[in-house]
């Protein structure tokens, strides 16, 4: 009986560790990024002990949805089974548009968490102002439509995530960089009302740029936190 015992016990500490699900970081850059501004970020992934992948495209010629069905033959190529998302910018765009190839998918890995960095999610006056020139238009490829407040081809076409998320906005003085205005709290390119979705599981306030958000360490701090936890460390709304 004892033996019995014993074995049972090894078996089930064989099948618990087998079972441990397998997590994979994705980090998306945003639009104009490369990268490399995410290097802070890496860092601490890698300290933390963390499974990750910068995916690396082109937001000035490929359409989001072009970029998140590489995105998706990228993970099914992978073999993790558990996933988590963190993007800047742009980046939070072409993970929601993702999740059109997740609905249609019953094996696609589980989503557990997303961190979106100063996320344009319901579009920018910014990218407004620029589609009201033909030539910056031009110049600025095919994502700047969906980067707008359009009603119909802007941000707000993209599904939104089935996960925790997390947002973490940047709040600057007033036309701090541009001189276009942006009537509310803003990181110089994206109001924070524009970020928020109405299903995001917190939200972190950071005062900095849209770009400084990247190099801030309370901000870095705080991604590991929610990847780790599914909050912030003290939610600012």
């Amino acid at each position: 009986m004892k033996r019995d015992k014993i074995i049972l016990l090894l078996l089930g500490i064989f099948f618990s560790c087998h079972a441990e699900a397998k997590l994979k970081i994705y980090l998306i850059h945003g639009y104009g990024g490369t990268g490399l501004e995410l290097f802070k970020i890496q860092k601490a992934l890698k300290k933390n002990g963390f499974i990750y992948e910068t995916f690396h495209y082109n937001s000035l010629t490929e359409e989001i949805d072009s970029v998140a069905k590489k995105l998706n033959e990228r993970i099914k190529n992978d073999s993790f089974d558990t996933l988590s998302f963190i993007t800047h910018s742009m980046g939070a765009l072409v993970v929601r548009s993702l999740q059109s190839f997740v609905d249609a998918d019953p094996l696609f890995p589980f989503i557990q968490r997303i961190v979106m960095i100063a996320p344009p999610n319901r579009g920018s006056p910014i990218a407004d102002f620029f589609l009201g020139c033909e030539l910056t238009s031009f110049l600025a490829g095919p994502n700047l439509q969906h980067l707008s407040t359009d009603s119909i081809n802007g941000a707000v076409k993209f599904p939104l995530p089935q996960c925790e998320v997390g947002l973490i906005l940047g709040a600057i003085e007033k036309d701090e960089l541009l001189s276009i205005p942006l009537n509310g709290p803003n990181d110089g390119i994206v109001l924070n009302d524009s970020s928020k979705m109405a299903i995001e599981t917190d939200i972190w306030i950071e005062e900095d740029s849209h770009l400084g958000l990247l190099f801030n360490k309370r901000v870095v701090e705080n991604v590991i936190c929610f990847l780790n936890f599914g909050k912030f460390q003290t939610a600012k709304k």
